[in-house]
Formats: C-alpha cells, structure tokens, sequence
C-alpha cells in the first residue's frame, strides 16, 4: 500500500483522527482500484493456510500496528467512539471494504460499478460523517430518555437553551 506510505508517512503532523481518515481512505481506494484483492482476503479469511499467516504478517499486520495507536489516541481525545478499539479497527475496515464486498450487489441493485472512481467518491463522504463527524463538530448529544438528564458530549449537565439548534439523540443502549 504505496499511497497509504505517501500519504501518511511515519513522521506527519497530522492529527492521530486525520491519521486514521486518510490512512482507511487510502485502504478504501486500493481494495476499489484491485476488487482481487478483496476476493484473495475473503477466501484466506476463511481457511488456514500458510497464504493466510503469511497475509496477515505481511499486510493486515503492518496497517494494525501502524493505525491502532492512532485509534486509541483518537478515542482519548474523543474523536472517535469509545469502546473496544480492536472491534472499532475491524469496523472501520470492515466499512472501507464494503464496496468490494457487495460490488455484485450494488452493480446489479444501483448500475453502480465499484470499478468507477465517481462511486468511492460518493462513499467516502458518508463513511467521515459517520465514524468521523465531519458535519458534527459542534454539536452536542440530548439523552431522550427518562434515565439520564441532557448532557454535552463532555458528560456535563446541559441546559437545554445551549442545546437548541445542536440537538442528537444519545445511545439508547446507556
């Protein structure tokens, strides 16, 4: 993965959340320019063959150490979710291989082939606004229900006049 190298090199000012954006943009964009790659993944995922041992030394192993620091720094500083940051590191890559993953079904469902570099482009932008909040910065979270009074994101109590135009609903799992 050149343009995971080039893009973040090992010395960046970039932030640990920009470090994480743009290195799973640049996976993103290799598995939609080399669908075999996808395919080759899939297949060794499921058996145990030396391929898959050597795959995960090789490649899987390089982008964990290199990326999971970073999701933990950026959990620490509250850009990213918190909880388990393995299974946030397997999300995130899990939503940069979905375009792979379901090319069939979305070349048949939407005439949208993953091979076109206009779908990427389209995805991308949903995938910031979910896991990295690009429209969100500002906006603070509103519990609805009963159990927890409204509080910002920093776990303060909140007085709804702050609120108001900055409205989400919290986890309703808490």
């Amino acid at each position: 993965m050149a343009a995971w190298d080039e893009d973040i090199p090992d010395v960046s000012t970039l932030s640990p959340q920009e470090r994480v954006r743009v290195g799973f943009r640049a996976f993103l964009l290799f598995t939609t320019s080399h669908p075999a790659f996808y395919g080759f993944m899939l297949h060794e995922m499921h058996s145990s063959s030396p391929r898959l041992q050597w795959f995960i030394d090789n490649f899987l192993s390089k982008i964990r150490s290199r990326i999971l620091p970073q999701i933990i720094s950026s959990q620490h500083d509250g850009e990213l979710p918190t909880g388990d940051t393995n299974l946030l590191y397997y999300m995130l890559l899990g939503a940069a291989t979905v375009l792979s993953a379901l090319s069939g079904e979305i070349a048949t469902r939407t005439d949208k082939s993953i091979s076109d570099p206009k779908v990427a482009s389209e995805y991308w932008p949903l995938l910031e606004k979910v896991f990295f909040r690009t429209e969100m910065q500002d906006r603070r979270v509103i519990c609805t229900h009963a159990s927890h009074p409204a509080r910002s994101r920093d776990g303060n109590i909140a007085p709804i006049s702050e609120m108001l135009g900055k409205v989400e609903v919290c986890d309703p799992l808490m």
